[in-house]
């Protein structure tokens, strides 16, 4: 067993997302909640999902979980919901105490992925998809990379198209929004101009206004690969992103090392760690003091 998401709502509750047994063929879950003293509130087993990449909660105590979809239904431990016809991903509001309220389903024909999602404000969500083939996510067929916001009540807001997926986002003051992910090949434009690319994966981050307008974007690698993991958004707006450079085979041996980059607010680069050591080693979460 493991947990794999993390989100703290208002009053210091956390919630909890894992995996139980998690190499087995029935790819079970689990949900939980904790009081900000570390008291067990409640715990849901969730089945029917392929994975759930994204939980958030908002500052009055609601949930919110995004996620794919392996079957025809899925439960999030408050009973069976239905999923419609082609139905590929998902985005859930649950109440404080875990009951579903709504759920709006993204579905087309081909793949539709749910690659990041964070909560903008207690009544809308940003959501970051990808399909393989156009699909209709409420304002005509669209394909490919998406970054689009969802209202209180699961509808489209806006959406926006991006030239690569992004795999992270991050919602800061005045509801700026930050996202970030790798590339490779070509340069990419997120608006802002060309960004380079150094050699096989760069890592990217973006700022946006809360309407999803480009304010600032900019690139960071090497020769080698850089593969994003999380982003952090401080409350001055500071960006953080950890991930990994690429594995090294060393003859028998083989090594992961981690970085961590920093950006300011303004999109200027600061400093870049990197650790490592015959160990394997990655990085997967990174916070930011929001005080």
């Amino acid at each position: 067993d493991y947990p794999s998401e993390v989100a703290v709502d208002g009053s210091g509750n956390v919630v909890l997302y894992g995996h139980l047994d998690f190499f087995s063929t029935k790819r079970t879950s689990f949900l939980a909640r904790y009081s900000a003293s570390g008291v067990l509130q409640w715990k849901r087993t969730v089945t029917g999902t392929s994975r759930i990449g994204y939980v958030a909660a908002s500052a009055g105590g609601d949930l919110f979980l995004g996620g794919s979809l392996s079957g025809s239904t899925f439960d999030l431990g408050a009973g069976p919901i239905t999923t419609p016809p082609d139905s590929r991903s998902f985005v859930t509001r649950l109440s404080s105490a875990g009951v579903p309220t709504w759920t709006t389903f993204f579905k087309g024909p081909g793949s539709l992925y749910l690659d990041a999602a964070a909560l903008k404000t207690n009544a809308s969500s940003l959501l970051s998809l990808y399909s393989t083939v156009p699909v209709d996510l409420g304002s005509g067929p669209i394909s490919g990379a998406r970054l689009l916001q969802v209202d209180g009540n699961g509808a489209l807001v806006w959406d926006k198209a991006l030239p690569v997926r992004a795999r992270r986002i991050g919602v800061g003051a005045q509801g700026a929004i930050t996202c970030a992910g790798h590339f490779s090949g070509n340069n990419i434009n997120l608006g802002g101009g060309p960004l380079p690319n150094a050699g096989h994966d760069d890592l990217f981050v973006a700022r946006l206004d809360s309407s999803g307008a480009h304010l600032w974007s900019k690139s960071y690698g090497t020769t080698a690969s850089e593969n994003l993991a999380t982003l952090a958004v401080s409350a001055a707006g500071d960006v953080t992103l950890t991930g990994r450079p690429p594995f090294i085979n060393g003859g028998a041996k083989r090594r992961y090392s981690f970085l961590i980059k920093r950006f300011d607010n303004a999109g200027a680069s600061g400093w870049v760690q990197h650790h490592g050591n015959t160990k394997a080693m990655k990085g997967i979460q990174v916070a930011a003091d929001l005080s």
